[in-house]
């Protein structure tokens, strides 16, 4: 548990400090293939319930 927090924590920091529309992004590595950051968030976006 106390892993999980310090890792909130550090996520939490890193987020603050940046001015981007998509923080997390940050977190993947430079190389990483388009095909499957792209994918997986335009599903999970495309019909999801705002509420």
């Amino acid at each position: 548990a106390a892993g999980a927090l310090r890792e909130a924590a550090v996520r939490a920091a890193r987020w603050r400090g940046g001015n981007v529309a998509f923080p997390g992004l940050a977190e993947r590595a430079p190389d990483a293939d388009p095909a499957a950051t792209t994918g997986p968030v335009e599903a999970a976006g495309a019909d999801t319930p705002q509420g």
